[in-house]
């Protein structure tokens, strides 16, 4: 009885589980056959003929950041980033593959040095580089374990080695030297192609390649198709599993993406992007309270490892509002230290702020304030200890991962590239790096499709088979000669016309599955964009689609506008998709109506055209309207109606480089003012007090900014001088005191004053502090002076005790000017007057539901993007 032999078939580019699983699906018998990649195959040979090689096994990414450093000593290689290096190792490898015997003498002696000396010579240092460095080393890589077991092998009589005729390895020299040699020379070559008619089910071009990937799920659905009885194929690498994997997201749909996915779609490349912008960004605590917040920072086990109790209302209990410790707050609070990755610096700022802390409560200083910070360091001192392990261990404690075989790789591929910076690589060559990474999943999964590219495709084969990016534009792709090693390079290793190579195998490749899949039933169909959304600009079929098209029909004598002529004659086979064709998403019914100018008509409305008027909510509650807020509706009733009714959040933009917000810098301000007695204090003793408030300041709001710290510094100091000259010997009634009331309209409304001073008749003064570098205040235009008017009125009106309020003032500390209420003749009543007009206007503008529009303040409107009156910029 004859021995039963084995079936090695050697391709690089197919996962052996999932070509037997694929074979399994079509009952092929499998029985003693392997799939072998060149590698697998060398390493396999090795271990039957009982020897083994010594070194440790190395990627040709990791010899490219162990050799950065040294390639860039080499004067053609000084500019080269990361990806440069890794791109001459890829091409000094693939050059390897077509040199049987003496590798070292025929880089040396056959890559030209006539012409292109300058880059060849460099080309052969770096070689030399690549191959010192593994043996010094002890290291081996894959083109040394391949030339390895090509010279030690021996020949294997019962095992059949076979390749598959249009593979790639079969053009590679020293591949296919290793398998002929194990198999004296009698590999067998199939030929998927022989007796194989082509049988395509439809052709489809498409508008733009969503609307490709959107026809394909749409089929798939409405003819209820088994997801794992579907697979498809792209043809392009790049756009197009980023679109599936957004209708992945979108629908949740069940797919396997097995190659192609960029790093930024996964969760710890987002997390990744967001750190980037963080980082990029200064620091800034907008930034870091973004990536805390993200779906993709994996939030509760960061709460957890800072020990954050269930709820604050413990640590609460003795603090009052808005003084509370929170999440934000504590976050805010190591934004403002502008934590970061560097232990040295962190432990520095942390150990400033807990000693200014410390001083603060010995002095009972602000102490609603300090109290609060105090409880929460032991919450910041864990963030902080946290940031100290560094990018990668935050990375991966926090990255959500939600698919482990996806998030998982793109976890490991940066925190592998992340390593490279301890042999010398720059942060922005490795950021270039990780942004620039594929993901990719081989294997399909029960229950769901499977999405790949063409060159995998033979190898997951299923009964419905949709070919996708089939234009032009895409494939079979266009010659393209590598930059370090041109086609006359490859010449001298008897290799023609290397730059098509690519295009050649991308042809072979598509023709090989088509048969395949055709030989064994599947349902094939093909499809391209005709139209590049991005550009507006027309795409065509590719030539191997029109080749299809031919092979299908049997006829060479079939023209491009044959082909072009199907889509309006058999439109049963031939299909166009428009935009919004399909039903897949809810938005296209909305598409369809305005692609058919059709008007869509919705539920009717609660105000009609007659706007009806109708009550809402009112929006002061019982605290009542703040100063700022009425100051709001004056400007614009329909700003004040965004803001404080349907609470619109104001997107303002993060000034980077700001060292104080004009809040703080004034609530530093009043501060030191309040606290002035100047009978004891010379104004030389108050600028230092000042300067020192402002360097405590900087402690708990850090700056990478130093110099324009103190650019600001010796401003607010200056402004402090200025304030000390205009304080005058009164006696202050009131400090920042609440105090609300009702105005008859029953519009509520509350002010709290920065100081309140006695007058000689017994009167009271009002006195607002401004730090702002320019005057907003007219005493000639009642409107503008309301923020005083508001606190002047709820004084003598609240119900708790009567004051007589005589007059008021801004003191414009920075521009050393004060404007007086009575400075133009009007008088209190006046301006109580021009409040009561603007708050009877406000509980008429609540009653009927109707805030008119200021388009005098529209220019700088926080709200411009959201409001019907569209205003552009001039």
């Amino acid at each position: 009885m004859d021995q039963l032999k084995n079936t090695i078939i050697l391709s690089n580019n197919i996962n052996e589980i999932e070509m037997l699983k694929t074979l399994s699906f079509f009952n092929v018998p499998s029985f003693n056959v392997r799939y072998m990649s060149s590698l697998s195959l060398a390493k396999y040979l090795i271990q039957l003929s009982g020897i083994s090689y010594k070194q440790d096994f190395f990627k040709d990414e990791d010899l490219a950041a162990r050799l950065y450093s040294k390639i860039k000593e080499i004067e053609y290689f000084k500019d080269s980033s990361l990806n440069d290096a890794i791109n001459v190792i890829k091409s000094i490898n693939d050059l390897r593959h077509y040199i049987i015997n003496d590798e070292s003498k025929e880089i040396h002696n056959n890559l030209q040095n006539k012409i292109f000396k300058k880059k060849n010579s460099a080309i052969k240092q770096v070689y030399d580089l690549m191959m010192s460095y593994l043996k010094d080393n002890n290291l081996i890589d894959e083109l040394g374990i391949i030339r390895y077991a090509y010279e030690n092998t021996k020949v294997f009589e019962d095992i059949d080695f076979k390749v598959y005729k249009d593979s790639n390895v079969t053009k590679l020299y020293l591949d296919m030297a290793l398998i002929n040699k194990a198999s004296n020379n009698k590999v067998e070559v199939i030929d998927v192609s022989e007796d194989n008619s082509i049988k395509i089910k439809s052709y489809t071009k498409a508008f733009g390649q969503t609307n490709e990937i959107e026809n394909v799920i749409n089929y798939v659905v409405d003819n209820n198709i088994p997801f794992d009885q579907v697979l498809i194929v792209t043809a392009e690498g790049k756009n197009y599993p980023n679109i599936i994997n957004n209708y992945k997201e979108l629908l949740n749909l069940p797919v396997v993406i097995s190659s192609g996915i960029s790093i930024s779609q996964t969760n710890p490349g987002r997390l990744y992007g967001l750190i980037q912008e963080w980082v990029s960004s200064r620091y800034h605590r907008d930034y870091l309270a973004n990536i805390i917040n993200d779906v993709t920072f994996n939030k509760d086990k960061f709460l957890l490892d800072i020990n954050v109790p269930e709820n604050f209302n413990e640590l609460n209990k003795d603090l009052e509002y808005p003084e509370n410790i929170s999440i934000e707050s504590i976050i805010t609070t190591v934004g403002d230290l502008r934590i970061s990755f560097d232990a040295n610096r962190n432990n520095k700022v942390l150990n400033d702020y807990v000693n200014l802390l410390n001083h603060y409560e010995d002095i009972n200083f602000n102490i609603e304030n300090t109290n609060r910070r105090v409880k929460e360091l032991p919450f910041v001192k864990a963030i902080f200890d946290i940031f100290n392990k560094g990018l990668s261990c935050f990375l991966k404690e926090y990255s959500s991962i939600l698919d482990e075989v996806i998030d998982s790789n793109a976890l490991n591929k940066i925190l592998k590239t992340l390593s490279y910076e301890e042999y010398g690589v720059s942060k922005e060559d490795i950021d270039k790096r990780i942004n620039s990474l594929n993901i990719s999943r081989r294997t399909s999964k029960e229950g769901n499709i499977y999405f790949t590219t063409i060159d995998n495709a033979f190898m997951s084969l299923r009964p419905y088979v949709f070919i996708v990016g089939l234009s032009s534009n895409n494939f079979p792709g266009s010659s393209r000669e590598d930059p370090i090693l041109l086609d006359k390079d490859y010449e001298g290793f008897n290799v023609e016309n290397a730059s098509s190579r690519g295009v050649i195998n991308n042809r072979d490749t598509y023709l090989s599955f088509i048969r395949f899949a055709s030989k064994y039933k599947a349902e094939i169909h093909l499809s391209y964009s005709y139209y590049n959304s991005e550009t507006l600009k027309t795409q065509n079929a590719s030539s191997v689609l029109f080749e299809t098209y031919k092979l299908e029909n049997n006829q060479d004598n079939k023209t491009v506008k044959d082909f072009e002529d199907e889509f309006e004659n058999n439109k049963t086979k031939f299909k166009t998709i428009e935009f919004f064709d399909d039903d897949l998403l809810a938005v296209n019914s909305i598409g369809k109506a305005i692609k058919e100018n059709k008007h869509i008509q919705f539920e009717p409305s609660v105000v009609d055209d007659k706007t009806e008027e109708v009550s809402i909510p009112a929006p002061w509650g019982k605290k009542g309207l703040s100063a700022s807020a009425i100051n709001l509706f004056v400007d614009c009733p329909y700003q004040f109606y965004l803001a404080k009714v349907l609470k619109v959040e104001q997107l303002e933009e993060t000034d980077l480089y700001e060292i104080i917000a004009p809040n703080e810098k004034g609530t530093l301000a009043h501060y030191l003012l309040e606290t002035l007695d100047k009978s004891k204090t010379s104004l030389e003793e108050f600028k230092n007090r000042s300067s020192k408030a402002f360097d405590e300041f900087l402690i708990m709001h850090q700056t990478d900014n130093p110099s324009l710290a103190d650019k600001e510094k010796e401003e607010f100091v200056e402004m402090m001088a200025n304030g000390y000259e205009m304080e005058k010997d009164e006696i202050t009634e009131l400090k920042e005191q609440d105090i609300m009331c009702f105005h008859s309209s029953g519009v509520g409304i509350h002010g709290l004053p920065d100081k309140v001073v006695s007058e000689k008749d017994g009167t009271l003064r009002i006195i607002d502090y401004k730090t702002g570098r320019r005057i907003k205040h007219d005493s000639g235009n009642a409107k503008t002076m309301l923020q005083c008017v508001v606190y002047a009125y709820v004084l003598e009106n609240n119900s708790s005790k009567q004051y007589k309020v005589s007059g008021f003032e801004y003191r414009y500390l920075l521009l050393n000017r004060t404007i007086r209420s009575d400075s133009n003749g009007l008088t209190m009543q006046d301006y109580y007057k021009e409040l009561e007009t603007q708050l009877d206007e406000l509980k008429k503008c609540v009653d009927t539901g109707n805030f008119p529009i200021n388009s005098d303040h529209c220019e700088k409107c926080y709200y411009k993007d959201v409001c019907p009156r569209k205003v552009t910029k001039k």
